[in-house]
């Protein structure tokens, strides 16, 4: 049997920040939108991610179902970490072998190298 993940719910707290930060700095782009669910607005990204705003959510950051942290593969680590710290608000975390970023809203992200082909 074959196994993999097709997409992870993330909450955030400012959808539209979200949506901007993941398509400029990983070019995840917007595939699908459900408004008015009773979640509130999702949004499914190219590359497996579902963004759901918090306050939509009806929950903070104490609730038992949200993420630590989404690990994120790149093609050019250098690259990718550079831009997402150059986004205001957004800052390291030390931790190897991958990189780590924290974005304004307290989503942690951590970096890794893809393998060259």
């Amino acid at each position: 049997m074959k196994t993999y993940l097709e997409h992870t719910v993330v909450p955030v707290a400012d959808l539209n920040w979200s949506l901007k930060f993941f398509a400029d700095v990983f070019g995840m782009t917007e595939k699908r939108r459900k408004e008015n669910t009773p979640r509130g607005t999702q949004v499914w990204l190219t590359g497996g991610l579902q963004l759901v705003e918090r306050k939509a959510a009806g929950a903070d950051e104490t609730d038992g179902g949200w993420n630590h942290h989404l690990g994120l593969m790149v093609s050019d680590l250098e690259a990718a970490t550079k831009a997402a710290l150059a986004v205001p608000g957004v800052h390291p975390i030390e931790g190897q072998p991958a990189k780590w970023v924290e974005l304004p809203d307290g989503t942690v992200l951590e970096l890794f190298q893809a393998p060259k082909d």
